[in-house]
């Protein structure tokens, strides 16, 4: 059935589904007492390749930027955040952890916890170092964890 699967023209993904389906069928029939044996040990899954996902060019990336205004609290934040993304292509988990403690502005750096705990520093440029300003200077202190965590204001 899995062959004829494969020779009709379906991806590698869609097969590796039938497959997972069939072993978990089988396991369930054993959990039950209905049959004896486990999942067909000749059922194995294809490997799959992954493709590299698109990645936005600078030119994308300042229009997006162009379209963000800076008249309100979180359109500064939003502005800070692509501009973070861009020139430090650190996570979105890694900059929503980031301490206020850990941003030294003066030499444009952030110390990030990444995975595995993990810490690194990354540099980050001038025009993120503006937007950054802008936004510190908008009110961080009054929404806490909407970009900094300030752990530090209430040790």
């Amino acid at each position: 059935m899995v062959l004829e699967r494969i020779e009709s023209g379906l991806s590698p993904v869609t097969v590796n589904h039938y497959v997972r389906t069939i072993k978990i069928f089988y396991s369930y029939l054993v959990w039950e007492g209905i049959i004896d044996n486990g999942p067909p040990t000749m059922l194995k899954q294809l490997s799959v390749s992954r493709k590299l996902k698109p990645v936005a060019d600078e030119k994308q990336i300042s229009r997006l930027v162009a379209v963000v205004p800076d008249s309100t609290f979180f359109h500064v934040r939003d502005r800070a955040i692509i501009l973070l993304l861009r020139d430090t292509a650190i996570r979105l988990k890694e900059i929503l952890a980031i301490e206020l403690d850990n941003l030294d502005l003066q030499f444009r750096t952030i110390k990030i916890v990444g995975k595995g705990d993990k810490e690194r520093i990354v540099p980050f440029g001038n025009k993120t170092k503006r937007e950054l300003q802008k936004y510190l200077r908008s009110g961080v202190i009054i929404i806490l964890r909407c970009f900094f965590t300030l752990k530090k204001v209430f040790k």
